[in-house]
């Protein structure tokens, strides 16, 4: 499966909004049926969001570059095609090891019903 990212503002508004939530320790999953219309039917678009409330600039790219690689590894390999996937960082994640982190998220998967 193809992995892009979500880019566009409207698009995190809208995933936020209509999509399923999933509340873990570390992370929020958001989900929501493809919204770009282009894409071929085998893509997974992939959003992060790391607000300052996390910290500053070096710790939100530490968490924003391991929300990346997980979700690189876990939504190539579990996630199902055609849906659209935001994953927002939350304070815990400053603390929490990097397997909980993977933990969290694919419990989120299995609680939206989003994997294969």
């Amino acid at each position: 499966m193809q992995l892009t990212s979500v880019k566009k503002r409207g698009h995190f508004v809208t995933i936020a909004s209509k999509g399923q939530q999933c509340f873990a320790k570390s992370v929020i999953l958001q989900t929501h049926p493809c919204l770009d219309p282009d894409k071929p039917d085998d893509h997974i678009r992939l959003g992060i969001t790391v607000s300052k409330k996390i910290g500053k600039a070096v710790i939100r790219n530490r968490a924003r570059r391991q929300l990346k690689a997980i979700g690189r590894h876990l939504l190539t390999n579990k996630a199902k095609p055609n849906i659209d996937y935001v994953i927002v960082a939350r304070k815990a994640i400053l603390t929490r090891k990097y397997i909980d982190i993977i933990k969290d998220i694919s419990y989120c998967l299995h609680q939206t019903g989003t994997h294969s």
